[in-house]
């Protein structure tokens, strides 16, 4: 069985597709893309898929800040202050958590499709990149992107969350143990609309999931089960289903410090320490025995969904990126293949029969004062007399030729004349091997190995190379 794509590979797709091909000058910055390639081609390729998206919603104060920064394992998100300062601007309504390495200013695309839907929804004072300042120091958000929105049913926000929520791939609903009931009304209201809630009817791993946040504050095991269970009735009721509700932490902070190497050496003022052997074992042992992590289940079990939807999408990338490759390869097939022909017949007949027939009237009087006066005499004759009757000969079919004029006013389309026939073909034959490397690499995605690669190209590049377009059975 092949190995699936990792979630990375979501990433390096984007950068095989190049902007978009619109004429704007990015696209003519990068020539070697798929969308410009295809739109060179007159090909319509697949815009390549985003990352897989998590929403996570919640009443105010829910913890949702918490959970966003327990699911990247940093700080990635500030939790907000209850008080805000006097002035200060609104909230976003949501706050995206990005990959490392996406720049500063970055938009994800569904931010921006979403702020074109519903234009009035940011507040004046507040910026597109106002909601996407979070950021994943690590490779864990590889392929995913973590959303925090306000909640839901506050007025102007419920319509656009909704659409963000349908086209997200994993919805968290946070439930209050601090408050009862653990949800407001018009949280479940505005959940029980979604398209995700009406297909968990049907599908009992749909990607909605909620949790019982601030587990950790109740102190009783028995009372925590209690309202855990009235928190699972009062879901069921509302979304005609029930839900396995999983209990986290306040803040969860356990999973960012777990993953920092206890210090054994410190230094005050220009004295370094170390500890004693054993010491930093011994504290992170009694640590872990006196708080056990048992509140961080519903944390895992959301990292493993959207890394579940990460893997697919990049397993659906590389296939659709297959899938293009080859109408690309056909396309440009085609037209290298007329490319290299009317560079053929871009040269006039007329001009170069009479060349030649130049050429052989001057080897047919060099010929006898070339040749040594020891060559027989008849065959100096042979050689000059055969010359002069090639001559002959290929003036007379110079002279029958058609001229240029003729050809102009013939049924056949005439070559213009600024046509760089041969400037063309090497950007094809460019394009090409461009091609070929993309192939190559959508394959090592896939699993082939690089030995059965090779030889795939072997035979496929032998009909390029040789101007035979590539079959069509595969074209769609």
């Amino acid at each position: 069985m092949a190995p699936e794509p990792s979630p990375a590979v979501l990433k390096k797709l984007r950068r095989l597709y190049g902007p978009a091909a619109n004429g704007s000058q990015a696209a003519v910055a990068e020539p070697l893309a798929l969308n410009v390639l295809g739109a060179q081609l007159g090909v319509a390729v697949r815009s390549p898929l985003r990352p897989a998206l998590l929403l996570v919603v919640g009443d105010a104060g829910s913890g949702k800040s918490s959970f966003v920064n327990a699911l990247a394992e940093e700080l990635a998100l500030p939790v907000p202050s209850p008080s805000p300062p006097l002035g200060a601007p609104p909230r976003p309504p949501v706050q995206w958590v990005l990959s490392h390495d996406a720049p500063a200013g970055t938009v994800p695309e569904l931010l921006a499709e979403a702020l074109t839907q519903f234009p009035s929804w940011l507040d004046a004072r507040l910026s597109p990149a106002l909601c996407c300042q979070g950021r994943s120091a690590s490779s864990r958000l590889e392929g995913a992107e973590l959303v925090e929105a306000t909640p839901p049913g506050e007025g102007a926000n419920q319509e656009p969350l909704a659409w963000l929520a349908a086209r997200a791939d994993l919805v968290v609903c946070l439930l209050d143990s601090q408050k009862q009931p653990a949800a407001s009304e018009e949280l479940l209201n505005w959940v029980a609309k979604l398209p995700l809630a009406e297909s968990a009817q049907k599908d009992k791993h749909s990607q909605l999931q909620f949790v019982f946040s601030k587990a950790d504050l109740i102190s009783r095991e028995s009372e925590r089960v209690r309202l855990v269970a009235k928190a699972s009735k009062l879901v069921s009721e509302r979304l005609g289903r029930s839900f396995e509700i999983l209990p986290v932490a306040t803040g969860v902070l356990a999973n960012i410090l777990d993953s920092l190497e206890p210090a054994t050496t410190f230094t005050v003022g220009d004295r370094t320490m170390s500890l004693p052997e054993g010491t930093a074992t011994q504290s992170t042992a009694l640590g872990q025995a006196s708080g056990p992590r048992r509140f961080d289940v519903g944390v895992r079990r959301a990292f493993q969904a959207l890394q579940a939807c990460a893997a697919r999408r990049s397993e659906e990338g590389v296939l659709a990126l297959q899938a293009d490759c080859e109408l690309l390869t056909e396309s440009l097939s085609r037209q290298l293949v007329e490319a290299r022909s009317r560079m053929k017949s871009s040269t006039p007949l007329r001009p170069f029969l009479f060349q030649i027939s130049t050429a052989m009237a001057i080897v047919a009087v060099v010929v006898p004062l070339i040749l040594d006066q020891d060559v027989e005499q008849w065959l100096v004759q042979g050689c000059s007399y055969g010359a002069g009757a090639l001559a002959v000969l290929l003036l007379v079919l110079a002279l029958l030729s058609p001229s240029a004029n003729a050809e102009a006013g013939s049924v056949k389309k005439p070559v213009p004349v600024d046509w760089d026939a041969k400037g063309v073909v090497e950007a094809l034959a460019e394009h090409q091997r461009f091609l070929r490397l993309v192939q190559r690499q959508c394959q090592l995605w896939m699993g082939v190995s690089a030995s059965q690669s090779t030889m795939k190209e072997s035979s496929t590049g032998a009909k390029g190379d040789a101007g035979e377009p590539p079959s069509a059975s595969g074209k769609a």
